[in-house]
């Protein structure tokens, strides 16, 4: 038996027996037109089967793994105090009012009355207190960093409530109020090793009623959401790692959308068939070669500059992605943003790349040397990027050898216990981040600041620059536009100098479904259609 058939035989088999085994969850819901309940975007409740790549944990704040889909999957089960729109702007969500003052330090805030918790208790004040000061107190790599400038939180009473800043934070409703999620007091305040707390009681549309590690998920909605009940009642979703194995999982029907984003070549196979259709928009993910700063000759920035001359981003993205993609800034920020800086271009010159190496004496050092290029063996578009990649730098004498490895042994070399400060053991990888990265400028400070503690909790190719430890730490406490601007232009002129990593292209996000199951799905610029907005409307 294939390995490509075999997973497809996995599918079938865990798809059938999540459908016919008996549980203890509560019963499933009365079919679509016996609903009494009206979902939350004005059209018949079904039930949803997905296909998502990894298993993501037990998805509670400090056990999700990845930044897609597990982070989306956890705003499904977790609310925000605000939430980004489809065009990434936030609107209030838990709250119905808020206030700032004139320097942006002291904010108020009004809660939605009758929000409950999953097991009926009362969402309050109390929870959105409890829940920051609780990510300040146990450090999280994305959450902590994000309630850092939080001073003080005042309750008034069950509903409203104030923060007090230590200093202003331009994108305060992006992140944290648009990204943290709420936990409850009542479950998590005797929790003192949340790492290993496996409680996924949130205030979310769905809830998880069924967790068979490594196998399924079965999400139920949440008939008492404050926003009306959502649209889809179960999302029965099941964990294939093989990204062909989704997709003919998908053609025959086993499944009725796949969470990954598709491979450019099935465009043609699955848009406008009737059966199946697809829906495309701007991608703000990253696709990036990451370079270890720390090893030699890596940590020479005429080394990384020759090999950001070296490759030809341009034809990556036109052979790799088929067109299906924005090739990258060498100053990171996608060219759609306002903060993009359109002075800072790639350069490719492989003529250039061999005169920097040997102005930093590579050739003669390490000419026969042979460097690794990690990359995720079941992700097919990265393996062809990195294959070529190495024919691009074999080409101008740095000698490259592409190892694709499974996702648990990649992250445990380049990004060790999604810890920084944990050090890193490769050479160069086939790496990228997700679209809130990209989107929220402060977390710039998080891939390149050197504080690798504190700041620096994305770096992990050990990036050390002081003017960018400086500029990153003044963007975050900068709320003039203009001045913001400079800094932003600044920042991506020393990057594209220092190279601390190469961007090589922002892959077109491309989702496949079935539209006889449902067909309301909200693409949200940059996320794609795994999103809250496609099952619940905006208050």
């Amino acid at each position: 038996m294939t390995k490509r058939l075999f997973y497809l035989c996995l599918v079938l088999l865990l798809i059938f027996a999540s459908a016919c085994s008996p549980t203890e969850d509560p019963p499933a819901a009365e079919p679509a037109d016996e609903v009494e309940d009206e979902p939350g975007n004005g059209v018949e409740a079904v039930s949803l089967r997905m296909a998502i790549p990894r298993d993501e944990g037990s998805l509670n704040p400090y056990t999700y793994v990845t930044g897609y889909p597990g982070h989306n999957l956890l705003l499904l089960i977790y609310d925000t105090v605000f939430q980004l729109d489809e065009n990434n702007v936030p609107q209030p969500w838990l709250v119905t009012d808020h206030e700032v003052d004139s320097e942006g330090i002291n904010w108020n805030f009004t809660l939605h009355d009758g929000i409950t918790w999953h097991d009926g208790a009362p969402l309050t004040a109390g929870d959105i207190k409890f829940s920051f000061d609780y990510y300040g107190e146990h450090s999280h790599s994305r959450w902590t960093n994000a309630v850092s400038a939080i001073e003080e939180i005042v309750i008034e009473d069950e509903l409203n409530f104030s923060i007090l800043l230590s200093e202003p934070v331009p994108a305060f409703l992006t992140n944290p109020l648009s990204d943290v999620p709420i936990i409850p007091e009542h479950i998590w305040q005797d929790v003192s090793d949340p790492d290993s707390f496996t409680d996924h009681t949130g205030s979310g549309p769905y809830q998880i009623t069924e967790y068979v590690p490594d196998q399924t998920y079965r999400l139920h909605a949440n008939a008492d959401y404050f926003l009306g009940k959502p649209a889809v009642e179960e999302i029965g979703m099941v964990i294939i790692e093989d990204q062909t194995a989704t997709f003919t999982a998908l053609r025959v029907g086993d499944i009725d959308i796949a969470s990954r984003s598709m491979q450019p070549e099935l465009v043609g196979d699955f848009a406008g068939e009737g059966e199946t259709d697809i829906i495309t928009g701007p991608g703000f993910t990253s696709s990036l070669l990451q370079i270890n700063n720390e090893r030699e000759p890596f940590n020479d920035p005429l080394v990384r500059k020759a090999i950001s001359r070296a490759i030809d981003i341009d034809d990556l993205v036109d052979t790799v992605m088929l067109g299906y993609g924005t090739a990258g800034s060498p100053g990171y920020i996608h060219p759609d943003l306002p903060h993009y800086n359109p002075d800072v271009e790639h350069i490719y010159d492989p003529n250039e790349a061999v005169t920097l190496l040997e102005e930093a004496g590579f050739i003669d050092t390490y000419g026969d040397h042979e460097f690794e290029l990690l990359t995720r063996s079941n992700d097919p578009l990265r393996v062809r990027t990195a294959e070529m990649i190495a024919v691009n730098l074999n080409a101008v004498g740095i000698n490259v050898s592409v190892q694709a490895l499974d996702s648990a042994t990649l992250d445990d070399l380049v990004w060790p216990e999604f810890d920084t400060s944990q050090g890193r053991d490769y050479d160069l990888s086939i790496w990228g981040w997700s679209a809130p990265i990209m989107i929220d400028p402060e977390r710039l400070g998080g891939l390149f600041h050197s504080d690798l503690e504190d700041r620096g909790t994305l770096n992990i190719g050990a990036y050390t620059n002081n003017n960018v430890d400086t500029l990153t730490e003044e963007i975050s406490v900068t709320v003039d536009p203009g001045r913001q601007q400079d800094i932003f232009n600044q920042l991506q002129v020393i990057l594209a100098d220092t190279v601390p990593f190469v961007t090589l292209y922002y892959p077109d996000g491309i989702y496949a479904y079935r539209p006889d199951t449902y067909d309301n799905w909200t693409y949200q610029n940059g996320q794609g259609v795994l999103n809250k907005l496609s099952f619940v409307n905006m208050p």
